[in-house]
């Protein structure tokens, strides 16, 4: 509860000690609050979803082991009506059963969280606290002004209802990005990557005096494309780099392979050299699955500032922290912290980049500029 407070928090820092409540409630329960009053939170609800572009974005993200936070581009990309997902908000509402024990703690773990972090709110929590207690406990939406400003999203819903909307609902292209198994070689998948393919032919058929064009067909190639990157032809990508999101000044070398089924996700200055392959894709263990032609995803994340060394293999839903150097062969199966030197097959942490590093680039040249 603490880490999904410090989230919250981070995420809205403006709110009131109702809205606090209401975290917490939310977290016990679910979409419970919405039966405060259904109306106003579904024209709440219907106002943020005209706002929202669709986004090829996943579909929801797990924020407890009982709840989940829908993401409503990706919703409204994928051709969901706004009223069967409202509509599942009201079943998780009606199905929210945990009894009182769960919202004490959680209650009492914001008590705590505000004591340390905020000490200066704590008296006004206690005295709001004791007033919703004498009222019952009842759900509660979030305060008018926090409301208006931050637009939070009525989109809460129990993992297991969705989970079986989704099965029953979901195309195998939905599967692209939920981690669930689904047939790659689905007709809606092939007609829309091959038109992909195609853009990253023309990126690779460029010649090397024909630098704006290349810039021009990366920003068409990629998810998202910060300032200053380049990709030294050729490059391979599942996906033509549809689902890959460079930050600025992102550099890779010869044959850059982007297994891009699922998002890949780059920050600010980091290299590549050489061959390396960065892969979403999985296909289970099981035979008869594998036969049948079945894949997975997971999204991989490498932060700012990294150094990925020549031939590096990192793998499905991998993530490495920013200003890690990840040696040359090394295959990265698990994550990597930010700060460290890291080589191997399997990778291992060898170090972490500290005092030596001020003084020496390279063996034993030291650093003058």
């Amino acid at each position: 509860m603490k880490t999904y407070l410090e989230e919250q928090t981070n995420r809205h820092p403006v709110w009131e000690c109702c809205d606090l409540i209401k975290q917490c409630y939310q977290g016990a329960r679910g979409a419970e609050h919405l039966l405060t009053d259904l109306s106003r939170a579904k024209g709440y609800f219907l106002a943020e979803w005209e706002a929202t572009p669709a986004l090829d974005l996943p579909l929801y993200e797990e924020i407890s082991p009982a709840v989940s936070r829908v993401n409503l581009g990706a919703w409204k990309y994928r051709g969901k009506s706004p009223e069967e997902l409202f509509h599942l908000f009201a079943a998780s509402a009606t199905v929210a059963q945990e009894g009182e024990d769960l919202l004490e703690a959680y209650l009492a773990a914001a008590g705590d969280f505000l004591a340390e972090r905020y000490p200066e709110r704590l008296p006004l929590w206690q005295e709001t606290l004791e007033a919703y207690k004498q009222a019952g406990m009842p759900a509660i939406h979030h305060s008018e002004s926090y409301r208006t400003k931050e637009r939070p999203a009525y989109r809460v819903v129990r993992t297991a209802l969705l989970l079986e909307y989704m099965e029953k609902t979901m195309s195998e292209k939905d599967k692209l990005h939920s981690g669930e198994l689904y047939l790659p070689l689905d007709d809606s998948i092939m007609a829309e990557q091959l038109l992909c393919l195609e853009k990253l032919y023309d990126y690779n058929a460029t010649r090397p005096l024909e630098q704006e064009k290349r810039q021009a067909l990366l920003k068409e190639l990629l998810a998202e494309v910060g300032e200053g990157c380049y990709i030294e032809p050729p490059f391979r990508a599942n996906w033509g780099g549809k689902h890959v999101h460079f930050g600025a000044y992102v550099y890779a070398n010869f044959n850059l392979t982007m297994v891009d089924d699922t998002h890949i996700y780059v920050g600010d200055h980091t290299m590549f050299g050489p061959n390396v392959t960065v892969a979403t894709a999985g296909h289970p263990i099981l035979p008869a699955l594998r036969e049948q032609g079945y894949q997975y995803n997971a999204p991989v994340r490498i932060g700012k500032n990294c150094w990925i060394g020549a031939g590096a293999l990192i793998m499905p839903g991998v993530t490495i922290g920013d200003n890690t150097v990840i040696g040359a062969g090394s295959v990265v199966t698990k994550d990597v912290p930010a700060g460290v030197v890291a080589v191997g097959n399997p990778c291992r942490v060898m170090r972490p980049i500290g005092e030596k590093d001020l003084e020496y680039y390279f063996k034993d040249k030291k650093i003058k500029v």
